[in-house]
């Protein structure tokens, strides 16, 4: 796999803002030679893992074997992709957190 997807999506995988936990699995398509299946996904389990949420996509590269017809197609993609789990993943992280804490019996703070 070339560099540039390489590094994008480690980048990803490891980036310290995330919320959750993010894997990449790699492996060769059988419907190309030296093309791959990347499944990328965000999972988290919340409140003593009694919810659990989870984002997950596959698509499969066109450029990794030296087709240069569109040079970034697979980067481009990766990188939408990668984008769409991120924003996919914090709303239902937003939406778990507000359906469990929202009736919380306890005082808050206000914040000055």
């Amino acid at each position: 796999m070339k560099e540039d997807l390489i590094e994008l999506l480690s980048r990803w995988k490891n980036d310290e803002r995330r919320i959750g936990f993010r894997n990449v699995k790699v492996r060769n398509t059988p419907f190309a030679d030296g093309e791959y299946l990347i499944i990328v996904l965000e999972e988290l389990k919340v409140k003593d893992n009694s919810k659990t949420i989870k984002v997950e996509r596959v698509f499969q590269t066109f450029n990794q074997s030296g087709n240069n017809e569109i040079a970034n197609g697979d980067l481009y993609r990766a990188e939408q992709i990668v984008n769409i789990i991120t924003i996919e993943f914090f709303k239902l992280y937003l939406d778990t957190i507000q359906e469990l804490y929202l009736e919380y019996d306890g005082d808050f703070t206000e914040l000055n």
